[in-house]
């Protein structure tokens, strides 16, 4: 019978913490904001990171669920990938400079 695989609370925690802290931060310095345009609802970037947040969190629990072997598989692809998307930027007609950085995919 296979031993099934323990959570590390200590990590889970922090990074609880580290979400929790985020929210607050963005809902401290998002909610003026809110007030001072009438078209913009005062928690408006709040609710929008926790939506994203709630998305993260699904996530990560179906990555958790898969072996991490599988990763393993698809490793050489995804630098691959990784190391193309940056060097998109240098792209002319895809990216775009700003004050002499490229940073931006149009």
């Amino acid at each position: 019978m296979r031993k099934k695989p323990q959570v590390d609370c200590f990590l889970l925690i922090v990074v609880s913490l580290l979400c929790i802290i985020g929210v607050l931060a963005i809902f401290s310095a998002g909610a003026p904001f809110g007030y001072i345009d009438d078209n913009a609802p005062p928690y408006g970037w709040a609710m929008n990171q926790l939506k994203w947040l709630g998305l993260g969190v699904l996530f990560l629990f179906f990555a958790s669920r898969l072996n991490y072997h599988f990763y393993k598989r698809f490793d050489r692809i995804v630098i691959l990938f990784v190391i193309l998307s940056l060097l998109l930027v240098f792209v002319p007609k895809l990216g775009r400079q700003i004050r002499g950085v490229h940073r931006w995919i149009t």
